[in-house]
């Protein structure tokens, strides 16, 4: 049967969002060697996404079905890509390596230098991929858990940021990594799948939580000062777990680079318990001295 690769369309959302649950459950049960039942994302992820890239999120058709897909972000300069996925019965066929590739063509096309993702290393097919297509290692990404704990007091106050506070954070993602993440953090605020907050009287010590798959997640720490790290990672943390409350979560994850050991040693502190780590990896030039983060917190490629 004839393949092509086009833009996505809202019709084909259906299938993107089957294949991805689909499609992770079976990595993550392999990789885990236990049953394990992912979710797919949230739909406003997919219909976001799409409309922030028309052109770069992209899927593989034959046969008038859908066999495969590839969301790529540019962010100008910075480009992120993931989720990708195959479905299950079109596997192993080179269908994730055209997509990759021309994921990577628009990326060319639209003048984005950099590219990043994260990815499992105990998975040689994508690992093996990525290397292929131009990517190399340049960093770690551990995952955190814990179950949620009962509400408590911290003396460092923090406060919620409302929608028209997300540029603060967006200016200092950007500086850190390059990314412009307005547009991804007003539709997680503005959907209920998102919260921020900041500590009070100091602006640029914020955090930004998440809801994802129907789990808390919290990533894209900031922060600045000589002041108590681990004070107020705990009042941040706090902040976004009354959130997750109110959602009726029980458990949380965060995402921590492994170079940062101070919010390391704040979150195992906390009760935080390591978890499996992805492998960052970047394509291109002039990408910032630390590895990217996606859009929002992680898209694992």
């Amino acid at each position: 049967m004839a393949e092509i690769i086009r833009p996505m369309t809202e019709t084909d959302l259906p299938q993107v969002e089957e294949i991805d649950g689909t499609a992770f459950t079976e990595l993550l049960t392999r990789l885990r060697n236990q049953p394990i039942n992912l979710p797919s994302h949230e739909k406003e992820y997919f219909r976001s996404w799409m409309e922030c890239d028309p052109e770069g999120s992209l899927v593989l058709e034959g046969g008038g079905e859908i066999l495969g897909f590839n969301f790529c972000h540019a962010r100008g300069r910075m480009g992120w890509v993931g989720p990708i996925a195959v479905r299950l019965d079109a596997q192993g066929k080179g269908i994730g390596k055209k997509l990759m590739v021309a994921g990577l063509d628009y990326f060319d096309r639209v003048g984005t230098k950099t590219v990043g993702l994260d990815t499992f290393p105990e998975n040689p097919v994508s690992v093996s991929l990525y290397l292929r297509t131009g990517f190399r290692v340049v960093g770690g990404l551990f995952l955190l858990t814990m179950g949620i704990p009962p509400k408590q007091d911290h003396a460092v106050r923090v406060a919620e940021i409302e929608l028209d506070g997300v540029d603060r954070i967006a200016v200092l993602d950007e500086k850190a990594s390059g990314f412009d993440r307005r547009r991804d953090y007003a539709m997680a605020l503005s959907s209920g799948l998102g919260c921020a907050c900041k500590v009070v009287g100091e602006e640029d010590n914020v955090v930004f939580g998440l809801i994802r798959r129907g789990a808390a997640l919290i990533g894209n720490f900031h922060l600045t000062g000589d002041g108590d790290v681990e004070a107020r990672v705990g009042a941040l943390v706090e902040g976004t777990l009354d959130f997750f409350r109110a959602k009726g979560l029980t458990n949380v994850a965060v995402l921590c680079r492994g170079n940062d050991k101070r919010l390391l040693d704040a979150l195992f502190g906390l009760g935080f318990r390591m978890n499996p780590t992805l492998i960052t990896m970047h394509r291109g030039e002039n990408a910032p001295p630390a590895p990217l983060t996606s859009p929002l917190a992680i898209e694992k490629g």
